[in-house]
């Protein structure tokens, strides 16, 4: 009887096993980015560097598209690489005062979801996000020829303009294969009525 039964059940066990292998290749593929042959991943990592000195702000990451965070929209902390994580997924930075935020919550603000395009958070009191960027643009990924193999930016707040934060490349540390990083730092934009203050 015993070895009946293994009859029956060794197919069946194996069945369930290559399904569950499968499921587990499949979601790995989802959540990894593909690269193509010949190229390498750059490791990177965006940081706001001078959120103390805006004591009264909070900079909020929205993260949305393929698959998004169990937390789509978090406070950016001091230090954090800032980042959408999976590539197909789209980010925008917003800046609100803190008390407005401890007053309503992050999961009770309103964001809304066009029936095409990206979400966005609407709400007159979280500013977007305009980034200022200096620095020539990278890809996630470059020929294996490129001995670019890390990037570290740093964002710095430089103000308000209108209903808008600005937020500026203030400094960009490439790192090489084989070679000494390459350091450059960037000045403050000189914008039309830049202000330092959250409102008018």
């Amino acid at each position: 009887m015993a070895r009946v039964i293994r009859k029956i059940m060794n197919p069946v066990v194996t069945k369930v096993f290559l399904v569950l292998v499968f499921l587990l290749s499949f979601c790995n593929l989802m959540y990894a980015d593909v690269i193509e042959a010949g190229y390498h991943y750059v490791k990177e990592c965006t940081t706001i560097v001078n959120l103390e000195t805006f004591p009264d702000i909070v900079l909020i990451t929205h993260v949305f598209g393929v698959l998004p965070p169990k937390e789509p929209v978090r406070i950016i902390q001091p230090g954090e690489c800032v980042s959408a994580g999976y590539q197909l997924n789209g980010m925008k930075i917003y800046a609100a005062e803190k008390s407005y935020i401890d007053s309503v919550g992050l999961r009770n603000i309103k964001i809304y979801k066009p029936s095409t395009g990206w979400p966005s958070i609407d709400d007159e009191n979280v500013l977007l996000a305009k980034i200022i960027m200096n620095g020539p643009e990278y890809s996630r990924s470059v020929p294996d020829s490129n001995p670019l193999i890390e990037q570290d930016t740093e964002l710095s707040i430089a103000g308000f303009v209108e209903s808008k934060v600005i937020l500026y490349e203030s400094k960009r540390i490439s790192k090489f294969r084989g070679r000494k990083p390459r350091i450059q730092v960037f000045e403050k934009p000189k914008l039309e009525n830049l202000r330092e203050t959250f409102k008018k």
